[in-house]
Order: C-alpha cells, then structure tokens, then sequence
C-alpha cells in the first residue's frame, strides 16, 4: 500500500520511472507477439495450423480479462494504485515461469493467457500523471509513457531477435522475465503515492460506479467505440504482423529479420510521437487527432502494395508514429472531457477499447487472412474511416454537451 507518510515523487521523477517501467514491459509483449508465432512450430503446430493458433492465443488472452478491468480501478481507489500496479508484474513474472515450463501448446497458452488478470496497470500510471504534471506538460508526458509502449516492443523485438535465432523463445523469456523481475522491485522501491480518502462503498458497487459515469455521457462512449475500432484495427495487424515479415524474408534468421523491421518502427514511434504530442499541445488535440489518423488510412492502403521488405519496413515505420501519435491524442482528449474529480476513477478504464481491439482483432484478422495475409491491410484502412468517423462525432457530443452547459 502506498506509505501515507512519504513525500509524493515530483512529476518528473515519477515520469522517469513509468516511462522505464512501461518501456520493459512492452518489450516483454513485443517479444511475446514477435516470436510466439515463429514459436509455434516447436509445439508440433504444422505450417497451415499457425495462422488459427496465432490469432486464437492473441484473441483468448485478451478476452478473459475484459470483464475483471472494472474491478481494478475500484481495487485502486480502496487499496492503492501502487498495490495494483505491482500485481501486474507479479503476475507477469508467474506467466513467464509458467511458458517456459510448458510441456505442450495447451499449457503455454494457459500461460499466455495469466497475463490477461495483469491489465489496467499502464491505465493507472496515466492517471497518477494526469494528477501529478502541469497542465501544459500533460500532453508531452501522456506521449513519452504512450511512446515507450512501441519503442520498448521494438527494443525488445531488436534485441530478441537474434536470441530466438540462435538460442531459442525459452533463453529469451528467461532473460525478459528476469528483467520483469527488477521492474517489480523498483515500482515497490521507487513509486510512492500521495494519501487519498479510501470508499466507502462496496467494491463491486465503486467498480460499477465508474462505468455507470462512461455509459451515461454520450461523449465517452463515443470516445471509446472510436478508441476500440483503431484498437481492432492496429492488434489485427500486429498480431499476423511476424508472419507477413517472414514470407517477405528469405527464411533465414526470421526472428532477426522481425526485431528489424519492429526496430524500424519503433524508431518512428520514437521521433513522431512525443513530437507531434508536443504539436498537439500547441495547434490543438482534435486537429492533430483528425490529420493522424487521415494519415494512417493512406499508409495502410500504401501498406497493401508493398511487397518488397525495405519499403514494407519504412511503411511499418511511419505506421508505428502515426498510431502511437493518434493513441496518445486521444488519450489527451479522455482526459479532457472527463471532470477533475471522476478523472481518476475513468482513465483507469482508458485502455479497455485496447483491450477489446486485443480480443477482437486477431478474431477479424483470422477470418480476413484466410485468402491472403495482405487483406489486413485494406481492412485496417476501412477500421481507420470508420474510427474517424466516431472521433469526429465524439467531438461533436461533447462540444454539444459543453453550451448545453453555459445555457444553464
């Protein structure tokens, strides 16, 4: 629990230390959605069989935890933030133990699948920032901690890659969940919290609560619909994403040759996002939202004709900065249309539109890939319309909700 006598983390200190631990953790679900599906064959799982367990352990791993993400934001707010954060990792360091014991397929996806009760945490980090930073700071930090999502899963690609190759998915999952490990002991060395008033309402009651506040305002609905349709539209693609690499590749040393390319991308989240956050903060969040995401659109339909692996590769770079970019924005906006006072209790929830593009995505992608693996990228393009569609009705909502308040 958070130590009611510590002085709380400035806002920089604390940045620092988020920025590092969520940079770890997306390297340990790069390397997870890097190599499982190079991993597969290790298991007995036959050439034409990888496709369905691909999308079948992406989609089930991130079903079962969807209905408990209510849970730990009330579990924060009657335990602490800290408390929650720390059972991710916790959590995260069993699953590793778990795959790498695993006998068979069935065992390594039920290990898989644990890190589906690890949800929440990075949503929780974002709302303790979202009360530390300066309001003028707000969208440059929301970037960078957004910004380590893609460039710690392209670290971890880059330098896994080479691992995979020569020396197997075990060693590498072993070195990660070793790392895992440290990022648990500097969250409960180094994160202190500042004492809040703890609920007095039942824990199912405050979970609820929560979400009564998202279903009643038309705005955040909007707002997440939208959110989940770029969701789907971005984990579908990266789910079947290893193995569109590997059949442009020459089938030598494939999980280098994936590091590579999700290196490059993580590179364009690296200088785009935290830049074009900084943009929004100045020109506005919904203009830059909006020319985000007509960007993506086009680099998606581009992405459909590349079929040679250098120019697959500079699209998949300036893919990563624009999504990251539009991921962060948005998260700008949640925060903004949300009251002060419910902000806590609804950004814990800000990434289950994620969590339901995690579950439906590779579902979609399964169904679309069946022909061929470059119907996602079309596919993703029409998500992309449709995603913008519901942003610039959200916007709409709330500008609408906003005079209907200065009238009364």
């Amino acid at each position: 629990m958070a130590d009611a006598g510590a002085r709380p983390a400035s806002w920089a200190r604390l940045l620092t230390l988020f920025t590092a631990v969520t940079l770890i953790e997306a390297a340990f679900y790069g390397q997870l959605a890097a190599f499982i599906p190079l991993h597969l064959a290790d298991f007995g799982i036959p050439p034409e069989g990888v496709k369905a367990w691909t999308g079948a352990i992406a989609a089930f791993a991130s079903g079962i935890g969807i209905p408990l993400v209510p849970l730990w934001g009330a579990l924060a707010d009657r335990l602490s933030r800290k408390v929650i954060i720390v059972r991710t990792f916790v959590i995260h360091v069993v699953a590793a133990l778990v795959m790498l014991a695993a006998p068979n397929i069935y065992v390594f996806a039920f290990g898989r699948a644990l890190m589906a009760f690890s949800n929440g945490d990075t949503a929780l980090m974002l709302a303790s920032m979202g009360e530390r930073a300066p309001g003028h700071r707000l969208g440059f930090a929301f970037a960078l901690i957004n910004g380590a999502l893609s460039v710690g899963a392209f670290t971890g690609s880059l330098l896994g890659g080479p691992v995979f190759d020569h020396y197997g998915f075990n060693t590498l999952l072993a070195i990660t969940g070793t790392l895992i490990f440290g990022v648990l002991m500097a969250l409960l060395v180094g994160f202190r919290e500042a004492p809040r008033p703890r609920p007095q309402q039942p824990l199912l009651a405050s979970a609820l609560t929560s979400l009564r506040l998202i279903v009643r305002s038309p705005a955040l609905r909007t707002l997440f619909v939208a959110q989940m349709v770029m969701g789907i539209a971005w984990m579908g693609v990266n789910t079947y994403l290893p193995l569109r690499i590997a059949a442009l590749g020459d089938g030598n040393d494939p999980g280098t040759l994936v590091g590579i390319v999700l290196a490059a991308g993580g590179l364009g989240t690296l200088v785009a996002s935290p830049l074009l956050g900084a943009l929004a903060d100045r020109i506005g969040y919904w203009r830059m939202l909006f020319a985000g995401i007509i960007v993506l659109i086009g680099l998606w339909l581009l992405a459909t004709v590349a079929d040679r692996l250098l120019p697959f590769m500079l699209l998949w770079a300036a893919l990563s900065g624009a999504n990251a970019a539009v991921s962060s924005i948005s998260f700008n906006i949640l925060s903004q249309i949300v009251d002060a006072e419910a902000r806590g209790r609804i950004m814990v929830y800000a990434y289950v539109p994620l969590n339901f593009g995690s579950f439906i995505g590779p579902l979609v992608a399964s169904l679309v890939t069946g022909q061929s693996l470059l119907a996602l990228f079309p596919t993703a393009a029409a998500l992309s319309v449709l995603g913008l569609l519901f942003f610039a009705h959200t916007r709409r909502l709330h500008e609408a909700s906003g005079a209907s308040a200065q009238r009364t």
